[in-house]
């Protein structure tokens, strides 16, 4: 038989799902599942331990007396008075809601893929000063274990949130309108302009005035802009690479934002930008 183990599979995932444990009964919470078995597998070992030595107890009554002595009889122990057969059922109760619930725990298999781009993007719609974006999981599946509220934060404190809608999720986006800076990366190339306070490309700066413009630090080289963005969740990397231009309140920010008539400009442009979104979530 060809076997694997979920719990070395998600342990990747576990901020995502929120869990402060990958055991089987925390995987169970996160799907929504309730057991009547309260007891974990730890305690399970001194139950089984129990019924043991009252079976052997049990046993060697029945052989000393020649009596039979059915099964369930309460017997005195340290933890108290019970019976061998309370303690099976424990035990079997236990066993069996692992088999019957690790069906739906397998569903979560389909995480990998979804936060890998296993989804299709339906729809979006900005409203409220948010946009959203209806998303369908490639894997049916998904959308029975996958039904959590999750958030990222980003700059200010601006919340982007996936929730469950009818076998789909809306990934909902905060939108802001205001002037941000694009930073040019090559500030050695450009001439601040003190006046526009904005940056220029030497190119074009040669033919001014010297009195209109400084050398140019990386922290003065940028224009303003203002329009309408949206947040990029996750803080910046110094190797990190994006198809879209970012734009920041200051040079210093460890946060950014993007244009979103650029991002809606395309589907490609949309699917990178979601994509990149969704991978934040883990």
């Amino acid at each position: 038989y060809e076997s694997f183990d979920i719990y070395k599979l998600l342990p990747p995932y576990k901020a995502f799902l929120g869990a402060d444990s990958m055991s089987q009964k925390t995987l169970e919470t996160y799907c929504g599942l309730n057991r009547r078995d309260i007891y974990d597998g730890g305690e399970l070992i001194g139950f089984y331990n129990r019924y043991i030595a009252m079976k052997r107890l049990e046993m060697l009554q029945q052989r000393s007396s020649g009596d039979y002595i059915p099964s369930g009889r309460t017997v005195l122990t340290t933890a108290g008075t019970e019976t061998s057969s309370e303690l099976l059922e424990c035990l079997m109760l236990h066993n069996y809601e692992d088999v019957l619930n690790m069906s739906v725990v397998s569903r979560l298999l389909a995480l990998p893929d979804f936060l890998d781009g296993g989804y299709s993007i339906d729809s979006y719609e900005l409203l409220n000063d948010s946009l959203y974006f209806t998303l369908t999981p490639a894997s049916p599946l998904l959308s029975y274990s996958f039904g959590k509220c999750h958030s990222c934060r980003c700059n200010p404190a601006n919340e982007i949130s996936i929730v469950p809608n009818d076998g789909r999720y809306v990934l909902s986006i905060p939108v802001i309108c205001e002037e941000l800076k694009f930073f040019y990366p090559d500030h050695k190339n450009y001439y601040y302009l003190p006046g526009e306070d904005s940056a220029i490309h030497k190119s074009i700066g040669e033919f001014m005035d010297k009195s209109l413009r400084t050398s140019c630090k990386a922290e003065k080289c940028y224009t303003r802009h203002l329009m309408s963005f949206i947040p990029l969740a996750g803080e910046l990397g110094k190797k990190d690479s994006f198809p879209f231009k970012l734009f920041k309140r200051y040079y210093s920010d460890r946060f950014a934002y993007v244009s979103t008539d650029e991002i809606l400009s395309s589907p490609d442009m949309t699917r990178e930008y979601v994509r990149r979104i969704i991978s934040n979530l883990i």
